[in-house]
């Protein structure tokens, strides 16, 4: 059975006159995407351009994809229209209670795995453990920016982020591995607040590994880890009850997530530099092909290397805007639906 995508409905509430968050390692580039405007009607029109690139993209390399349709007062209409006339896309009801950020940034609401369902835990309580074969579990790893997956593998940080911008162990990963799921455990990337006048000192944990990388699998059939080469994070080692933590260099980082991804046979790649923020928030379909943004030539040399050109599809303008305006890139907004969810009788 073919594989059936969900993809964001089109909701735009740019953050002006707020701070901005970015990874530590992409601040500069993202500071130069906000000193391009901050006229609202700009903004607006860019965000609209970039997610009608990627809907475009995505029906051009043939993926089966259903827009998700829940809150008709905040969904941008004009953009909708544009995708089901011109286009040719086709919508999926959801209900309006769900949280507007959920169901515009589907990646965040579910983690499919093989005979495996993640539910964020902090959207929906589960009903029904297990249906069609497949197991479902409430997990703080269904927020799907915290977990690289493919297939039985999935990566995810040492330690996980509160809401309150602490951090825990991990909670729940016995009941993943249990399901046959290997999981290794990268150390925890930096984020940090910035202007269009300045970045603040104070840096931040940030749990979604993917601003910083992606976990793809290459013409080798081997997993494959591509990550930031600038990446800083936090560093808990011998200090007591990891209350305490310094930076953690990008050298000793990337030294640091190949020791965690030997065992599950990850290799690490490591491009020279990234010139788009969140170029790695891509997304690899089952049959190989890689969904990412144009604009970024020494991730797609890298990528093109692990998968083959051949498998190499590029949104026809770079997706910019998205990343510093909205904290998404392309993975956010699209994900493999989770089949047994939707259908009658289960319930989340």
């Amino acid at each position: 059975m073919e594989q059936l995508y969900l993809v964001g409905e089109p909701i735009f509430k740019p953050p002006f006159g707020k701070k901005h968050y970015a990874p530590v390692s992409q601040v500069d580039i993202c500071q130069q995407v906000l000193r391009e405007t901050q006229e609202p009607n700009i903004v607006l029109k860019r965000l609209q351009e970039e997610y009608l690139a990627i809907i475009w993209s995505l029906k051009k390399i043939g993926i089966n994809f259903r827009i998700i349709y829940s809150h008709e007062d905040k969904i941008d209409k004009q953009v909708l229209g544009v995708c089901v006339e011109h286009v040719g896309c086709r919508l999926v009801g959801f209900h309006r209670d769900y949280f507007p950020p959920t169901v515009a940034y589907p990646r965040d609401f579910v983690t499919v795995l093989p005979e495996l369902i993640l539910v964020n835990s902090q959207i929906a309580g589960v009903k029904v453990r297990e249906k069609d074969n497949c197991r479902i579990l409430s997990s703080p790893y269904g927020e799907g920016g915290r977990a690289l997956t493919r297939e039985k593998t999935m990566l995810a940080c040492e330690r996980l982020v509160l809401e309150d911008k602490h951090s825990s162990e991990p909670k729940g990963l016995q009941e993943i591995r249990q399901a046959g799921i290997k999981i290794a455990l990268l150390p925890l990337p930096l984020s940090i607040a910035f202007s269009i006048s300045g970045v603040e000192k104070r840096a931040f944990f940030n749990d979604h590994l993917d601003r910083i990388g992606c976990l793809i699998r290459g013409k080798d059939r081997g997993l494959h880890f591509v990550v930031d080469p600038q990446i800083y994070t936090a560093d808990w080692k011998g200090y007591r009850q990891a209350t305490s933590w310094v930076r953690r260099s990008p050298g000793d980082t990337i030294k640091r997530i190949k020791q965690d991804c030997e065992p599950l046979e990850i290799e690490v790649h490591c491009p020279k530099k990234l010139k788009v923020p969140y170029s790695l928030n891509l997304i690899q379909f089952l049959d190989s092909q890689v969904l990412m943004t144009s604009g970024d030539d020494s991730i797609v040399e890298v990528v093109s290397e692990i998968v083959g050109e051949d498998k190499i599809a590029q949104t026809p303008i770079p997706i910019r805007f998205f990343p510093v305006w909205a904290y998404a890139g392309i993975r956010c907004l699209v994900n493999k639906a989770p089949m047994p969810l939707l259908k009658p009788k289960a319930s989340v």
